[in-house]
């Protein structure tokens, strides 16, 4: 739980499920926690809850590296027709 005292946490966490929502499945936390990492973001497991990572990242930027770990996005739904 060290890693999550780090202060550059902001308060709050996001899903694994609530990504998986917005992408084809859900990430694997570990991999995805190196990869914010890697890219000089704060990033932890969150104690709360085992399926969910707190980050200094913003959504579009966790979202960004779930990609490059080859998970795509899901298609965004098109205006509706009626």
């Amino acid at each position: 739980m060290l890693e999550e005292a780090d202060e550059r946490l902001p308060p709050g966490y996001v899903t694994l499920d609530a990504l998986g929502a917005l992408l084809q499945s859900s990430p694997p936390r570990d991999a995805l926690l190196a990869a914010l990492r890697h890219d000089g973001h704060a990033a932890a497991r969150c104690h709360v809850d085992a399926k969910a990572i707190r980050t200094s990242a913003s959504l579009q930027q966790v979202l960004d590296a779930a990609e490059r770990l080859g998970i795509r996005r899901r298609a965004a739904a098109g205006p509706a027709v009626g």
